[in-house]
């Protein structure tokens, strides 16, 4: 490739800046579409540059003449290329770089400090929409840098969510015994998924790697309330049965402690949101606000999903009294035992208190 080396002094002189150098050096040797020309469905544009043979030339190369502009658009008197610097040929490894066996052409844009990518591509992609722009036939167009990254940790991350819910579900199959219990437990756990999303949305913040955190996080605790509202109830008898009263008892006892935890687990993470910078707060703001969320699920949905799901189908195993032993005859003779079931004795209490 052609390198130039520009003295500042001779272009300071000249008048020329090195903008304009590089645009009249670009318009001599690459050329400027100055039209098009149309042969039947086909439209050709049309480039005017140097011929080929000045275009390879050194020489002739460094005698292109550059004008300065003025304000009005007068050109000035005209400086040699050879007078503003120094040229010299380099050799650079051509390369064709490629993704996935896909030729390929990269466009990088830098952005300032303290600027979130998303913002920036969020906004590029709505003026490039706004623009009209189509690529044409044969041409695709993918988002690499933090969009890709982002997506790559995302992918990677959710690829271990199988395991965990595997383990999870088979954690809590084990401590209480039963599918029903675990069933309800990981439904909680699915729906605080929206609690996470739901806070991101509302505060407007992105759903990238640190929301899929905050969101994990958050699931835990919603199971956590859950279990201790579940293990609450599973310890009671009566509860354990489906008797409302009792199930409403032990909530109201379980209410403090969730609460308790909630506010604790809201303020803990404030100061992140409010100070976090652009790193933090997606991942604060998700727990922070779906804690909320995750309270009502573990004091209303668990323990009325329970007596819907699980206690309308379990009888009250109730303790009928032992009736009073009758007095044994005077006489030997055999020993009658009468033994009542526990519905026959709900029956003749229900007839007694109907009479």
């Amino acid at each position: 490739k052609l390198a130039l080396h520009l003295d500042e002094y001779q272009t300071r002189m000249s008048g020329l800046s090195h903008k304009e150098i590089e645009q009249q050096l670009y318009s001599s040797l690459e050329g400027l579409e100055s039209g098009s020309l149309i042969e039947d469905t086909e439209e050709i544009p049309i480039r005017v540059r140097m011929e080929g043979d000045v275009r390879k030339d050194t020489g002739r190369i460094s005698s292109f003449e550059l004008r300065p502009l003025t304000p009005r658009g007068r050109a000035q008197n005209a400086t040699p290329l050879s007078a503003l610097g120094e040229m010299n040929l380099s050799s650079e490894v051509a390369s064709i770089p490629r993704i996935d066996g896909k030729r390929t052409n990269e466009i990088k844009a830098y952005i300032t400090a303290g600027t979130l990518p998303h913002l920036v591509i969020t906004e590029f992609k709505q003026k490039l929409e706004d623009s009209g722009f189509t690529l044409p036939p044969g041409y695709s167009m993918e988002y690499g840098g933090e969009a890709a990254k982002r997506d790559e940790a995302v992918g990677n991350l959710m690829s271990d969510i199988p395991l965990l819910i595997m383990l999870m579900i088979a954690t809590l199959v084990a401590s209480f015994r039963s599918f029903r219990v675990a069933f309800i437990v990981a439904v909680v756990g699915g729906l605080s998924v929206g609690l996470g999303l739901g806070a991101l949305w509302a505060f407007r913040f992105p759903f990238g790697f640190m929301g899929v955190v905050g969101t994990m996080g958050l699931v835990g605790v919603a199971v956590n309330d859950a279990i201790v509202v579940m293990a609450g109830i599973r310890d009671n008898k009566s509860a354990r049965a489906g008797v409302p009263e009792a199930i409403a008892d032990i909530v109201i006892r379980r209410t403090r402690h969730i609460v308790a935890t909630s506010l604790t687990t809201m303020v803990g993470f404030t100061p992140l949101v409010l100070g976090g910078g652009g790193f933090w707060p997606p991942v604060a703001i998700t727990i922070a606000a779906g804690v909320s969320g995750a309270t009502m699920l573990a004091l209303f949905f668990v323990p009325s999903f329970y007596l819907l799901f699980i206690g309308r189908g379990i009888n009250p195993t109730l303790e009928a009294p032992i009736p009073a032993a009758s007095p044994r005859p005077a006489g030997p003779g055999p020993r009658i035992h009468s033994r009542i079931s526990p519905q026959r004795l709900r029956k003749a209490r229900t007839k007694a208190k109907k009479r």
